[in-house]
């Protein structure tokens, strides 16, 4: 971990050491190894547990995006910000375990203080991210959690509009609690419009995407 003297990462001056142990942490959160990431923590005057990637994402979010709750409980225990969000698009770790289906992270987030209505800069809410996959375990924790169904994103969509857009509706139906969870009047007046109303619709994207409300027609 020495830095190199004179050698910095551009352009946030940081000695080479810094990013080596920045990545070093996330990478083993993001594994899910917790030999080397339980020696990264335990030289916490030299490895910031929340020190964030190039993208925004620290150690906690690769935890939660792997479904690693072994890592993520270590990196709470260490300090990790449990709603500490990325610049780049707002995902916050929740986001992350909720996208992947991890239903035992996700349950480990909340019941560390995870904001389950916090939002992406897009308006997306963790549900709306379970939902866009079809993840029905994750749909169901964190609706068990008080998750709002009819939450909007900022172009208006809900997380059955993601459901449905992502070709998840009848999977979702399928799965007891979560269809009981999901029927309530106000979405089931809006189901048929969801189903049958709402396609896919072509993408063009401007520049990389980095889902942050930047690409013409994109509903990811």
């Amino acid at each position: 971990f020495q830095a190199e003297d004179g050698i910095r990462d551009q352009p946030r001056s940081r000695g080479l050491g810094d990013v080596y142990k920045r990545q070093a942490l996330g990478a083993a959160a993001a594994a899910g190894l917790m030999a080397p990431l339980m020696a990264l923590l335990g030289r916490s005057e030299e490895v910031a547990v929340d020190a964030k990637a190039y993208n925004g994402t620290t150690a906690l979010m690769f935890a939660a995006q792997g479904g690693h709750s072994a890592a993520i409980a270590a990196l709470l225990a260490a300090g990790a910000e449990i709603n500490g969000a990325a610049e780049i698009n707002g995902y916050t770790a929740l986001m992350w375990a909720a996208r992947g289906g991890h239903a035992a992270a996700i349950a480990a987030l909340l019941a560390a203080g995870a904001e389950v209505e916090a939002k992406m800069i897009d308006g997306r809410t963790a549900l709306m991210l379970a939902a866009q996959g079809g993840q029905a375990a994750a749909i169901e924790a964190l609706l068990e959690a008080g998750a709002e169904v009819e939450a909007k994103m900022n172009n208006g969509r809900t997380a059955l509009k993601q459901a449905a857009n992502g070709g998840h509706v009848a999977a979702i139906a399928a799965q007891e609690p979560v269809a009981a969870l999901f029927a309530t009047p106000a979405v089931l007046g809006a189901a048929a419009f969801a189903v049958n109303e709402l396609k896919p619709v072509p993408v063009t994207y401007v520049g990389n995407c980095v889902e942050i409300n930047q690409c013409v027609g994109c509903t990811r």
